[in-house]
Order: C-alpha cells, then structure tokens, then sequence
C-alpha cells in the first residue's frame, strides 16, 4: 500500500493474489485478503476504492469459510480462481478504463460494516481502554488550551508549546490503530449511531485560565481507581491535573505521585494515587481517615499491603517487624516519606476518579450491585457523603448511571472514556468539553462543599478566589487578619456615627484592607463591615430585621451611588462590591461571617434577635 500511494499516478485498478507468498508466512494464511482490508480500510480516499480483481487457486466457498468477510465479493470486487484470473484480467482492466466498472465509494464499503461479523465482536469498551481514551484526553487538552490561547490567555500559548511536545510512547501505536482496518470497519459500523456530546461548560475559559495560573486547589488531592489506568489515563492525567511527567514511586498495581513541600526532602503528600482494585483503594482511604479502618485493617490484605510498600520506600532496612503502622511506612521512613499526613495544606479534599468495571464481567447481564465499584462508592458515601465520586468509565449504558448515581448531589460526575466510535468533530471540540468538565469538577464541585451555598450565586471566577483562599497554606493567618480589619473598621465607624461621603464604599475598604496575597481580602472585610452595619442600623420585627435605609446610609462610609436613596443598594452595589444580592442577605452569608457577626457587642435591644437570626442560618448550613 504504501508502494501504491507513493507512485505519481495512482493505479486505476488492483490486482489481488489471495494466496501471496511472504517470509515466514504460509500461502493458506491468505495474505491477499490482509492486503484487500488494508486497502478498503486503511488507505487515502483516492485508493481506496479502486476496483479489485481478487484471484485465488481455491474456490471463493473455502475462501469464505476462512474469512467470512463480504469485502472479498463486494464492492467493486471481482472473484476469479487461477488460471482463469490471468484470462479475465485484459478484460477486466477495459471494463474499468471504459468505466463499466465503477470504484466503490468510502459509504459502499462502511454498508459492509453492517453484517461484519469481525467488528462486531470488538468492544468500544475495549477500544476505550486501550490507551483511546487517555489520547482522547490529550487531544480535548490540546484543543481547549487552543482555544484559551485564541482567546488571548497568555499562560495558554506556553501551556500549549509544552504539552504539544509530550510525546508518551503509546501514541504512535494508537494512531497506527486507528489506522487499522479492524477499528477501521468499526468505526464504519457504528457510523450510523448517536452519541451525546458532553455539555458545553460556559466557564471553561475562566476555569482553564485559573488552573494555568494557579494549578489545582492547594490542597486536592485525586484518587484514581481504575484497572487499567496505566494504559495511558495516569501520564496524561499527571500531566494536565499537576504538570507533571514522572510518578514518585510506582508498583505493579499502584502509582503515587507526592509533592514535596518547603519544610525539606522528606516531607511529601501524595496528591495523586492510581490504584487498579477497589481494595487497594480502602486502604489507602483507611490511611487517610476517610473511610472507616478498624475492619480494613484487620484484613490480612492490609498487612501484605504495608509489607509491599516497607520493601519498595525502605529497602535497605535491616529488620522488619510486621505489621507496622502505616504512619511509619509512609510518613516515618527513614529513607524515603512518601506521604506524611502534616505536610502539605491543613485542609485536604479527596475527590475519587472510579471506574465501573474493575474486574472482568463474565456474563452477559450482570448486575453492577455485584461490582467492587459499587461496594465501594457505597462505603465511601456511608463514610463520607460530601465527598466527590466521579465515575470515570467506558460505560454509556444509561441504567448503569442509574444505578450507581443513586443518591449522588451535585459534587458527583459520570466521566466517559471516549471510545473511536464517537465522532470526533472540528478541532476535538467536544473532546474539549469533557477535559472542561472534568476541571469544573475538580476545581469547584470538589473545593466548594463544606462552605459554598447555592444561595449565594457565585460565579466560576469567585467561586475560585474564595476557594484558592480556603484551601491555602495561609488561610487561617489570612482570616485572622480578616477579622482584625474588620473588627478595627467597624469599631472606627460606630464611633464617628456618621459616613465619610467622600469617595465611595468600595474605595474607603480598598485604601485600608491590602489586595494581596489574596484580593478576595478586600471583599471579604467589606462584607463584614457592610452586614454589621445593616444589622446594627436594623428595626428589629417579629419576622426578624428589617433594614433601615436612612440609617445605614448615615452609618457605612462613602458617597451613595444613587441620588435618590430608597433603598439599602442605593448606597452601594451590593452585586458588584459584597458580592451579594441585597434581597435576602442572611441566608447568602458564610460561616466565619456568621461566626464572626455573632461575637459583637450588639445594641441589648437587638441583640436577641440577631443572634436568634444567625442561628438558623448557622442550623441551615449545619443540616
């Protein structure tokens, strides 16, 4: 084939000997017809139709029971046993000069796909985890960083250079594949089907834009669960979640990628961990607290676990002494910590990428109760219902999803492997969207519970500065001085009684609370100080405060931004500077504001009722 593509015309028609002769090959082996499917699957466009003359020493009935393949007789195909072949073949050669026999057309030859019994043994599954789907991944990557870098994200265009030059040694087999005439034929036969495309995230921009400048919340860790992770998904994915290129350590059945913080050499976290079996997966979130580990631990699994990794990070040890803690495998070994619970940030969030099929699935109905993937999401969510489950599978079957997402919120996914037969579109946009996806889930599903309310109505880029906050090195100093702002401005305010009107709200916070390192500071003091002074200006009413408009605007600094002030948000835009709606403020506030609210010294007549209000918002958020 490659000898016919490379000639300065193309042949007009192709002459087949089914029985070709080959080193190390049998002419029985039927070479001819290897080359018949290279052609019609594997070629260009031009040559792949060309008229075939097939000539065979047997008859076409033994050649078919070889190969029952319906390419051997059509389209634009032509059977002839030898001798009789050589006898035909002048003619032959007229018939196409003269156009009475025609090339087949690229949707003639896909029709035989239909009743193709080779490719329909072949399983999209199948196809999907063998290395497909991870370069499906990288391709959705590449696309989505193209479109960032048009868009005029500068950390794009460098993200884009570097990555487009990974090349994992895996990718030229996959595209040979893709080359092949098996995935070839189905692919043609799966022409005809439909597959959803992933949902457009409107913020993938914002979100891409924050992982380039800032990488994953500080302290996300991901576990993958997945028994065929190191074909492909693992590197790519170390690679778009963390930059990435080398694992830390690596045994037959699980991968650890640990990163080293300032404090020294020895002091790692493992940030992301690939496992192939959902055992593997209990011990580790034993391990980690997250699941319960007294039963775990008494398993004699758990003790041969320990013992792997005793060999693999301390080699050179002299003595064992079985079991151990794993605190001292991990954490206390002497020639190398993988992963020691203090390092790292003080707020950890595990978000788990499971697979539905760990294990072979041997009859044909099955029932995915059955399935160790679903014993463990079971055991996760009985343990730990806030955190994210993202199921990360071939699987499209829609009563799978049912099943398994029973009783899963909003911080679960379903992440679907692609597989070849899902149509790739211009420029791998919806490749794109399940790589936007993905980071959607891991940036703001998997950082926002614990603190996030629905009610606030934040969008993607305020959702990520305030969770780059919480999950920072610097959170608890940064909050403290939050507070001591806070605490100074309003005391300041309530001993002047009346508002500056010189500049406005947001300037009098901005000159007074540093926008660094974090400029959600800003926001968060002036938050304070607007609500305590809402509060404290309020008219206290049996269905609860009721705010004052003329007092507040006496009260908080700055100019209104109205001339006819009717209402609080003729003062300030609440939308724009509090990031609040200004219908409903107690149900949009957050726990250190609620916290922080209730230990002011309010007026005694107030007092009562304010707190009685915060405390339902605190029982809200608790429920």
């Amino acid at each position: 084939m490659a000898a016919l593509a490379q000639l300065e015309a193309l042949p007009d028609a192709v002459v087949i000997p089914l029985e070709l002769a080959s080193s190390g090959r049998h002419r029985q082996d039927l070479l001819g017809y290897e080359l018949l499917s290279v052609l019609r699957w594997s070629s260009s466009e031009a040559l792949r139709g060309r008229p075939v003359l097939l000539a065979s020493w047997q008859p076409l009935q033994d050649i078919l029971c070889k190969r029952p393949d319906l390419l051997i007789v059509r389209p634009a195909v032509e059977f002839r046993r030898l001798p009789e072949a050589l006898g035909r073949l002048p003619d032959f050669l007229s018939d196409v000069a003269a156009g009475r026999t025609q090339p087949a057309t690229s949707d003639e030859i896909a029709e035989i796909s239909a009743a193709d019994q080779q490719a329909s043994r072949v399983s999209y599954h199948d196809l999907a985890n063998d290395f497909y789907a991870a370069y499906r991944i990288k391709k959705g990557y590449l696309s989505l960083l193209r479109r960032a870098k048009e868009s005029g994200v500068g950390e794009a265009a460098s993200e884009f250079r570097a990555f487009s030059s990974v090349r994992y040694k895996w990718e030229a087999n996959v595209e040979a594949k893709l080359q092949s005439p098996l995935v070839r034929r189905f692919q043609a036969s799966r022409s005809n089907l439909h597959a959803p495309r992933y949902p457009v995230i409107e913020e993938s921009l914002e979100i891409l834009t924050y992982h380039l400048r800032h990488g994953l919340p500080a302290g996300t860790r991901v576990l993958l669960v997945d028994d065929e992770f190191h074909k492909g998904s693992a590197e790519v994915l170390l690679q778009v979640l963390f930059r990435q290129s080398q694992f830390t350590k690596q045994l037959n059945d699980e991968w650890v990628y640990s990163e080293l913080t300032e404090k020294g050499p020895q002091d790692r976290w493992a940030r992301f961990v690939c496992v192939r079996s959902a055992e593997l997966a209990r011990n580790w979130m034993a391990y980690w607290d997250m699941i319960a580990c007294e039963e775990i631990t008494q398993r004699p699994s758990w003790e041969d676990w320990l013992n792997r990794w005793d060999e693999e990070l301390s080699p050179n040890a002299k003595s064992r002494e079985h079991p151990r803690d794993p605190e001292d495998v991990f954490a206390q070994s002497r020639e190398f910590v993988l992963d020691r619970h203090s390092a790292g940030p003080r707020i950890k969030s595990t978000v788990v990428l499971l697979d539905l099929r760990l294990e072979p699935v041997p009859e044909p109905l099955y029932s995915i109760k059955a399935f160790s993937s679903y014993g463990l999401r079971r055991a996760i969510k009985a343990e730990k219902s806030d955190l994210p489950v993202i199921m990360f599978t071939a699987s499209r079957q829609i009563l799978n999803f049912a099943e398994m997402i029973d009783s899963s919120s909003d911080i679960d996914g379903w992440f679907i492997k692609e597989g070849p037969d899902i149509p790739v579109d211009d420029e791998d946009a919806n490749s794109a969207n399940s790589v936007a996806y993905l980071l959607e889930r891991l940036h703001l599903y998997a950082t926002l519970r614990g603190w996030y309310r629905t009610s606030f109505a934040w969008d993607a880029e305020r959702k990520l500065a305030y969770a780059r906050l919480v999950h920072s090195k610097q959170a608890g100093t940064v909050f403290a001085e939050v507070t001591r702002l806070s605490d100074g401005l309003l005391k300041q305010i309530l001993k002047d009684g009346l508002a500056r009107e010189t500049g406005t709200y947001l300037g009098y916070i901005q000159d007074r609370v540093p926008s660094t390192p974090f400029p959600v500071s800003q926001t968060l003091v002036a938050r304070r100080v607007a609500l305590a002074a809402l509060l404290w200006t309020a008219d206290m009413t049996p269905a609860g405060p009721e705010w004052n408009t003329d007092a507040f605007v006496r009260l908080l600094p700055g100019r209104p931004i109205k001339k006819s002030v009717k209402w609080v948000y003729d003062k300030l835009n609440f939308n724009q500077v509090l990031w609040m709606r200004s219908s409903n403020v107690l149900s949009q506030l957050l726990r250190e504001e609620i916290d922080w609210l209730a230990t002011i010294d309010w007026p005694a007549d107030k007092r009562a009722p304010i707190l009685g209000a915060l405390d339902r918002e605190r029982q809200l958020l608790d429920s």
